[in-house]
């Protein structure tokens, strides 16, 4: 009516998705039950189309120096984790998918690592987590187990110290829902 009935057309721009999400999966140990969970979610995730970057490295309980690019863990494979966190901005959404279940001594004692054929890690790997949670500005855990058992099940103590760390959500749709809700929120 405020045209005299002549339509005004208005343009939007299309959105672009400017999503950059790094994924970095705990593999072997206490996570061979959740293989098929994580398999789930690996595929899902490498049939999305909608984000501009997606970067998937491996790890075993806790990333220490070095990250894979194959769930083999090869060190042939290997990438330095500074060499990670140089390469993508802390523009990334940073997700870690894990039990966050692992011998204490691995996440707070240096040459706590025990994965045979890695090199020694100089520092605990609550030092890497936290130097990865400083570097993205938005990051999160996703937890295999069920959160009911997160303060009574094998690695409680561990699971206590990374939720310190990383906001953790755990591996169901609702978990998933609640941790893309907090990837998304401006700081």
């Amino acid at each position: 009516a405020d045209n005299g009935g002549i339509l005004s057309l208005e343009y939007c721009k299309s959105r672009r998705n400017n999503v950059r999400v790094a994924l970095l999966m705990d593999v072997g140990g206490s996570m061979s039950p959740y293989v098929r969970l994580c398999n789930q979610l690996f595929t899902a995730v490498n049939r999305q189309t909608h984000f501009k970057d997606l970067r998937t490295f491996y790890f075993h309980n806790c990333v220490y120096d070095y990250l894979f690019l194959d769930s083999r863990l090869a060190m042939s494979k290997a990438v330095r984790t500074t060499r990670v966190m140089h390469e993508l901005s802390s523009e990334y959404k940073l997700i870690l998918v894990g039990d966050a279940a692992m011998a204490p001594s691995e996440l707070n004692a240096r040459y706590g690592i025990i994965w045979w054929g890695q090199q020694a890690n100089e520092e605990p790997g609550a030092e890497w987590l936290r130097r990865l949670r400083r570097h993205f500005d938005h990051s999160v855990w996703l937890n295999t187990i069920p959160e009911h058992e997160w303060d009574w099940v094998y690695g409680h103590h561990t699971i206590t110290q990374v939720r310190k760390i990383f906001p953790m959500y755990e591996l169901t749709v609702d978990g998933l829902t609640a941790a893309v809700r907090s990837l998304m929120v401006r700081r």
